[in-house]
Protein backbone atom coordinates (compact mmCIF):
# COMPACT_ATOMS: atom_id res chain seq x y z
CA UNK A 1 0.00 0.00 0.00
CA UNK A 2 1.79 3.46 -1.45
CA UNK A 3 2.08 5.80 1.96
CA UNK A 4 -0.41 8.58 2.23
CA UNK A 5 0.84 12.10 1.65
CA UNK A 6 0.22 14.51 4.36
CA UNK A 7 -2.68 17.28 3.77
CA UNK A 8 -1.33 20.92 3.17
CA UNK A 9 -2.61 22.46 5.99
CA UNK A 10 -4.34 26.15 6.11
CA UNK A 11 -2.81 28.92 7.67
CA UNK A 12 -4.64 29.88 10.47
CA UNK A 13 -6.67 33.00 10.24
CA UNK A 14 -5.83 35.76 12.14
CA UNK A 15 -8.49 38.52 13.60
CA UNK A 16 -9.08 40.14 10.92
CA UNK A 17 -9.90 37.55 8.60
CA UNK A 18 -12.32 36.13 11.52
CA UNK A 19 -13.92 39.65 11.47
CA UNK A 20 -14.25 39.75 8.06
CA UNK A 21 -15.66 36.41 7.54
CA UNK A 22 -17.75 37.32 10.63
CA UNK A 23 -19.20 40.68 8.21
CA UNK A 24 -19.49 38.53 5.44
CA UNK A 25 -21.82 35.52 7.12
CA UNK A 26 -24.01 38.38 9.22
CA UNK A 27 -24.26 40.41 5.48
CA UNK A 28 -25.06 37.06 3.56
CA UNK A 29 -27.65 36.04 6.05
CA UNK A 30 -29.26 39.42 6.73
CA UNK A 31 -29.22 38.85 1.66
CA UNK A 32 -31.43 36.02 2.60
CA UNK A 33 -33.41 36.99 5.02
CA UNK A 34 -34.46 40.26 2.93
CA UNK A 35 -34.95 38.20 -0.11
CA UNK A 36 -37.25 36.07 1.82
CA UNK A 37 -39.27 39.39 3.41
CA UNK A 38 -39.56 41.07 0.22
CA UNK A 39 -42.03 38.19 -0.78
CA UNK A 40 -43.81 38.91 2.73
CA UNK A 41 -44.10 42.23 2.21
CA UNK A 42 -44.99 41.84 -1.56
CA UNK A 43 -47.91 40.03 -0.86
CA UNK A 44 -48.88 42.05 2.41
CA UNK A 45 -49.02 45.24 0.22
CA UNK A 46 -51.69 43.10 -2.50
CA UNK A 47 -53.71 41.66 0.43
CA UNK A 48 -53.60 45.76 1.19
CA UNK A 49 -55.04 46.82 -1.57
CA UNK A 50 -57.18 44.07 -2.60
CA UNK A 51 -58.53 42.67 0.56
CA UNK A 52 -59.42 38.87 0.76
CA UNK A 53 -62.69 37.62 1.50
CA UNK A 54 -63.50 35.05 3.78
CA UNK A 55 -62.60 31.46 2.35
CA UNK A 56 -65.62 29.81 0.64
CA UNK A 57 -66.43 33.10 -1.32
CA UNK A 58 -65.85 34.12 -4.65
CA UNK A 59 -62.57 36.31 -4.86
CA UNK A 60 -62.63 38.58 -7.69
CA UNK A 61 -60.02 40.13 -6.61
CA UNK A 62 -57.46 37.11 -6.90
CA UNK A 63 -56.12 38.19 -10.08
CA UNK A 64 -55.13 41.81 -9.46
CA UNK A 65 -53.94 40.66 -5.89
CA UNK A 66 -51.53 38.47 -7.80
CA UNK A 67 -50.24 40.66 -10.22
CA UNK A 68 -49.30 43.24 -7.88
CA UNK A 69 -47.65 40.68 -6.05
CA UNK A 70 -45.26 39.50 -8.69
CA UNK A 71 -45.12 43.56 -9.91
CA UNK A 72 -44.23 44.72 -6.34
CA UNK A 73 -41.44 41.93 -5.78
CA UNK A 74 -38.55 42.29 -7.25
CA UNK A 75 -38.47 45.98 -6.98
CA UNK A 76 -39.08 45.55 -3.62
CA UNK A 77 -36.21 42.70 -3.20
CA UNK A 78 -34.02 45.01 -4.89
CA UNK A 79 -33.92 48.24 -2.98
CA UNK A 80 -33.95 45.99 0.07
CA UNK A 81 -30.85 44.25 -1.21
CA UNK A 82 -29.20 47.45 -2.14
CA UNK A 83 -29.95 48.77 1.23
CA UNK A 84 -28.43 45.28 2.92
CA UNK A 85 -25.38 45.97 1.21
CA UNK A 86 -24.59 49.49 2.26
CA UNK A 87 -25.30 48.36 5.80
CA UNK A 88 -22.72 48.41 8.08
CA UNK A 89 -22.82 44.66 9.59
CA UNK A 90 -20.17 45.19 12.17
CA UNK A 91 -20.04 41.67 14.85
CA UNK A 92 -20.04 43.25 17.58
CA UNK A 93 -23.17 44.98 17.02
CA UNK A 94 -24.78 42.12 15.96
CA UNK A 95 -23.97 39.67 17.55
CA UNK A 96 -27.21 37.59 17.78
CA UNK A 97 -29.46 36.10 15.30
CA UNK A 98 -32.38 38.01 16.57
CA UNK A 99 -30.79 41.42 16.18
CA UNK A 100 -29.61 40.31 12.65
CA UNK A 101 -32.73 39.45 11.96
CA UNK A 102 -34.91 42.26 13.28
CA UNK A 103 -32.51 45.06 11.25
CA UNK A 104 -32.98 43.35 8.22
CA UNK A 105 -36.44 43.41 8.87
CA UNK A 106 -36.53 47.17 9.55
CA UNK A 107 -34.23 48.09 5.88
CA UNK A 108 -36.71 45.52 4.17
CA UNK A 109 -39.60 47.41 5.49
CA UNK A 110 -37.78 50.58 4.70
CA UNK A 111 -37.04 49.64 1.19
CA UNK A 112 -40.43 48.59 0.70
CA UNK A 113 -42.16 51.98 1.47
CA UNK A 114 -38.98 53.41 -0.32
CA UNK A 115 -40.82 51.66 -3.60
CA UNK A 116 -44.40 53.14 -2.39
CA UNK A 117 -46.16 50.47 -0.20
CA UNK A 118 -48.36 52.19 2.34
CA UNK A 119 -46.72 51.70 5.93
CA UNK A 120 -49.66 50.15 7.05
CA UNK A 121 -49.57 47.67 4.79
CA UNK A 122 -46.70 45.69 6.68
CA UNK A 123 -48.39 43.05 8.34
CA UNK A 124 -51.92 42.58 5.97
CA UNK A 125 -51.78 38.70 5.84
CA UNK A 126 -51.01 38.53 9.87
CA UNK A 127 -53.80 40.52 10.45
CA UNK A 128 -56.41 39.04 7.68
CA UNK A 129 -55.24 35.47 9.42
CA UNK A 130 -56.53 36.41 13.25
CA UNK A 131 -59.37 38.26 11.85
CA UNK A 132 -63.16 36.45 11.66
CA UNK A 133 -62.99 37.46 7.89
CA UNK A 134 -60.27 34.64 7.58
CA UNK A 135 -63.11 31.67 8.82
CA UNK A 136 -64.46 29.83 6.42
CA UNK A 137 -68.16 30.03 5.25
CA UNK A 138 -70.03 27.39 6.08
CA UNK A 139 -72.05 25.63 3.91
CA UNK A 140 -75.76 26.01 4.07
CA UNK A 141 -76.73 22.59 3.44
CA UNK A 142 -74.33 21.07 6.17
CA UNK A 143 -75.46 23.63 8.69
CA UNK A 144 -78.70 22.60 8.22
CA UNK A 145 -77.96 18.80 8.49
CA UNK A 146 -76.17 19.79 12.17
CA UNK A 147 -78.81 21.19 12.94
CA UNK A 148 -81.47 18.83 12.64
CA UNK A 149 -78.65 16.00 14.26
CA UNK A 150 -77.70 17.78 17.20
CA UNK A 151 -82.15 18.15 17.46
CA UNK A 152 -82.09 14.10 17.32
CA UNK A 153 -79.20 13.52 19.58
CA UNK A 154 -80.64 15.88 22.23
CA UNK A 155 -83.38 14.12 23.14
CA UNK A 156 -81.06 10.71 23.77
CA UNK A 157 -79.55 9.60 26.45
CA UNK A 158 -75.37 9.43 26.35
CA UNK A 159 -75.54 5.58 25.35
CA UNK A 160 -78.22 6.02 22.93
CA UNK A 161 -76.35 8.95 21.15
CA UNK A 162 -73.43 6.57 20.99
CA UNK A 163 -75.30 3.78 19.55
CA UNK A 164 -76.58 6.31 17.51
CA UNK A 165 -72.87 7.69 16.30
CA UNK A 166 -71.40 5.03 16.33
CA UNK A 167 -74.02 3.33 13.34
CA UNK A 168 -73.34 6.84 11.23
CA UNK A 169 -69.86 6.35 11.59
CA UNK A 170 -70.34 2.60 9.94
CA UNK A 171 -71.99 4.56 6.93
CA UNK A 172 -69.30 7.12 6.23
CA UNK A 173 -66.77 4.79 7.77
CA UNK A 174 -65.01 6.63 10.16
CA UNK A 175 -63.85 6.26 14.00
CA UNK A 176 -66.02 7.27 17.08
CA UNK A 177 -63.77 8.02 19.89
CA UNK A 178 -66.06 7.67 22.58
CA UNK A 179 -65.37 10.43 25.49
Amino acid sequence: MPARRPRPRRPLPNDADNERLLRERIARNARMYAIHESMVLASDWAVFEYPRPRPGLHDPEAEPRRARDQGVRASIRESALSLIEAHDWDPERYDHHEKMVAEAHHLACRAAISVGMPAEAAGANAAWAVSPAATPVPHRDVTDQTKKVVAVLDGLTAAEQQTVLREAAKVVQCDVQAH
